[in-house]
């Protein structure tokens, strides 16, 4: 059952707490908004460390729309004093949604604790490569009426009737089309799906960050996909999420999309969520901070691609949580090329026997960007098994890349199968990327490695495409896709790979004009940072420390790359072993660099 176009018109907006009353006028949509719901938001906004309530300024912003046969919706400020002013100032550009009592009263949940915590900085370890300062400038304010979307540079075939679109967070069924889903499948916002209510919310409470409590905070709605048991959905849902700009160019419009998937018992469906700009939002600033929340039965099947593809000036935050019953089946693929800022936090919970989870994901970093990610897998149960490949391409001088990977098998899951592994491309000097696998076992009756690479493309390679008349930035790019592509074609369907597969293109030419402006030098550094964390850095010959020791090593591993390592402390490149170094099961960091200086191939 698909869910149908929802219209209202409006004339007032009144709230009886505040007696403040707003005029139907030209203005944002936003959300659904009745008297009710006015007055709900206006006993939602409580004051820091009170419960005395605090007065609720509506904007005016009510207004109908029926000739688009769009939403009836409101934009509120919500004023909250928060111990940190950046979440102040988030909080008053944005209103909860009235979704029911008991999502109400998760959204007071995380008001609360808003309130008390501070925005995460570099001094945070989970934060400590990952520089928020383009979010903490970012003067946030409410999307403008985005009126001029367009879906045809978001097409996909194979979902043409099963797809469904929000823009700056909010349902739009008149570009939604959910036609094609069978009986059994029922999407569609959480004002007109019934789900049960104390799913949303209650993962993103108990492990999501300061940003999935804002989203749980400001959502005005969530889309919701409920499969019923032993339903197959054999075409995929195309979750498209589109952003729009500030109204000017000093401002940074904010929306808070949130997705609910819900499969049941061996029930199968494939999400497939996709993020970018609208089309004017091509040259403006936006700031998409999304949710998703999986639940899966008892042998149920998932599959999730998510795209990430948006503008030169979007920040981006994402958080997933999957919580997976025993006999259950999720795979997440992941393409992330777009943002000036993005971080995306996975958090996966194995609830269940016999369970299987499976990462992929590759990031391709270009000129002044930011691209993170941070996965925790959690394994309680016997026989589980995970498979993650992070794969990574910085390439250019101000390129930025973070991974930090953790999967914890706990003292139960016996015979457990867990693999991670992160591959990294530094393709000119001083690209950067940070890199953590992790892997803490607590069973001893387990399969598990972890590892990490991290190297530029080998002339060998680049001499051998040369040798048959191809000319050297062909070869580079040839090798590049390659290195991507182990990742990008789980992305099924070939409207999907050619947008990932163009974006790419494009921040590897920007890359290619930047370092040519920028200086040159072979890309020949990689450095351990300290020991909490392995950081790798490309500089220039003439960048040289004059305190780093000179090792050269060639680290070969299932394709990896020549590299140049430099280390403090004097190490002696004759003393080095013929060994290769291969972090496997649990191990510090500590000891990480006393296998990395023992495990050099010389």
């Amino acid at each position: 059952m698909a869910s149908h176009t929802l219209s209202s018109k409006a004339t007032t907006c009144a709230s009886a707490s505040t007696g403040v009353g707003a005029t139907a006028a030209a203005l944002p949509i936003r959300r659904l908004v009745s008297g009710k719901e006015a007055a709900l938001a206006s006993t939602f906004a409580l004051g820091a460390g009170s419960t005395q309530l605090k007065r609720l300024t509506m904007k005016g912003q009510c207004r109908s729309v029926s000739r688009n046969k769009h939403m009836t919706v409101a934009t509120a400020t919500m004023k909250v004093e928060a111990k940190d002013s950046w979440i102040s100032k988030a909080l008053e550009v944005c209103a909860p949604g009235s979704t029911g009592d008991a999502v109400s009263a998760v959204q007071t949940s995380a008001v609360e604790y808003l309130k008390s915590i501070d925005l995460p900085n570099t001094r945070t370890e989970a934060y400590r490569f990952t520089d928020l300062l383009p979010l903490v400038k970012a003067q946030l304010v409410v999307p403008s009426e985005a009126t001029d979307i367009s879906l045809e540079n978001y097409a996909l075939e194979q979902a043409d009737k099963s797809r469904i679109v929000l823009v700056d967070g909010i349902f739009r069924a008149d570009l939604s089309d959910l036609s094609g889903l069978p009986a059994g499948v029922t999407v569609g916002p959480l004002s007109a799906v019934s789900a049960p209510a104390s799913t949303l919310g209650k993962q993103s409470a108990e492990f999501g960050s300061v940003f999935a409590q804002l989203n749980t905070a400001c959502m005005a709605d969530a889309v919701v996909v409920v499969v019923e048991d032993g339903v197959q959905c054999a075409a995929p849902l195309h979750v498209l999420v589109l952003s729009s700009a500030g109204p000017t160019a000093e401002s940074t419009a904010a929306s808070h999309p949130r997705l609910l998937v819900a499969a049941g018992t061996g029930a199968s469906i494939e999400v497939v969520e996709e993020f970018g700009g609208a089309a004017a939002a091509s040259s403006g600033a936006y700031f998409t901070n999304a949710v998703a929340e999986i639940v899966l039965a008892e042998e149920a099947s998932v599959k999730h691609s998510v795209v990430q593809s948006q503008t030169a000036g979007a920040i981006h935050m994402k958080a997933t949580f999957v919580q997976q019953a025993a006999n259950s089946s999720y795979a997440l693929t992941e393409a992330s090329t777009g943002s000036q800022l993005a971080r995306h936090d996975i958090k996966i919970s194995q609830q269940g026997a016999a369970t299987s989870t499976t990462m992929r994901a590759f990031l391709c970093a270009g000129k002044n960007q930011l691209l993170d990610t941070h996965s925790s897998l959690v394994l309680d149960h016997p026989n589980g098994t995970s498979d993650q490949l992070h794969k990574c391409i910085a390439a250019a001088p101000t390129a930025r890349a973070v991974f930090d990977g953790n999967v914890k098998v706990n003292k139960l899951a016996q015979k457990t199968d867990a693999q991670q592994m992160s591959r990294n491309l530094l393709l000119c000097p001083r690209a950067t990327v940070n890199v953590k696998p992790n892997l803490q076992i607590i069973a001893d009756d387990v399969k598990c490695t972890h590892g990490c690479t991290v190297s530029d493309l080998e002339d060998e390679e680049l001499f051998y495409f040369q040798a048959r008349g191809i000319d050297p930035d062909t070869a580079r790019s040839m090798l590049v896709f390659s290195f991507g592509q182990e990742v990008v074609q789980g992305l099924e369907y070939k409207d999907l790979r050619g947008r990932v597969e163009q974006r790419v293109k494009q921040t590897l030419d920007s890359a290619t004009n930047e370092a040519e402006e920028g200086g040159g030098g072979d890309p020949v550094v990689h450095r351990m940072r300290d020991s909490r964390g392995v950081h790798f850095m490309q500089t220039g010959p003439d960048q040289a420390d004059s305190g780093l020791c000179h090792t050269v090593a060639k680290a070969r591993q299932t394709g990896l790359l020549p590299i140049l390592m430099w280390f403090r402390g004097g190490i002696d490149p004759r003393s080095v072993s013929n060994e290769i170094w291969t972090p496997t099961h649990t191990s510090t960091v500590a000891e990480k660099g006393k296998h990395l200086q023992a495990g050099l191939h010389w």
